[in-house]
């Protein structure tokens, strides 16, 4: 468990898995049991009395391959024999979906302000067996086009932005977008 993949954190794209294995006539290959079974083969010798090698290995898992959602991951290890033997299985969880744009209002309506100051704020759907959110990220534009200002802000189950300020007196639309503990973000909204 020497990586976030492994140690049960949300997580999107390809990782690692390593593993050790030993036995007497050496480890043949190692598999995941989980999504589409990557392998790991190792080169044996049959012509030695331990053919294959025990060395330490890691195993590629492209988490496409995988279903959504929190899932066991078992290590299979195969020896030169074919005997094989599994793992303690071991959470791992994945998260490919970028959170939904959410519905923002701004605290106290929409109103035209004399103080260069609000918070924008939204509800957090429950989305499931799926990452939380841990940012948002906003932008504010001229309405009528041109200068745009963002910023970033973190927390976690985030649903408010404090003393959000627009660079100048004027009329200003402002989008957010929320990211999730796997590093998933939907830009295009």
């Amino acid at each position: 468990q020497d990586n976030p993949f492994p140690q049960g954190a949300w997580v999107n794209g390809t990782h690692s898995v390593g593993y050790t294995a030993s036995d007497n006539v050496g480890i043949k290959h190692a598999q995941v049991l989980v999504g589409d079974n990557p392998r790991h083969d190792r080169p044996c010798d049959y012509t030695r009395t331990i053919p294959c090698n025990n060395d330490p290995g890691t195993i590629q898992v492209k988490l496409t391959e995988l279903r959504e959602g929190t899932q066991p991951l078992v290590l299979r290890a195969v020896d030169a024999a074919d005997n094989a033997a599994d793992s303690q299985p071991v959470t791992v969880r994945v998260d490919r979906t970028a959170p939904a744009a959410p519905a923002v209002s701004v605290e106290g309506g929409e109103t035209w302000r004399s103080q260069n100051s609000f918070a924008a704020v939204w509800q957090n759907p429950d989305e499931g067996d799926r990452a939380p959110i841990t940012a948002a990220h906003w932008r504010l534009c001229r309405a009528a086009g041109g200068g745009c200002s963002t910023g970033s802000q973190a927390g976690a189950g985030i649903a408010r932005l404090a003393d959000l300020r627009v660079p100048e007196p004027g009329e200003w639309e402002l989008r957010v977008v929320r990211e999730d503990g796997a590093g998933n973000r939907n830009d295009d909204y």
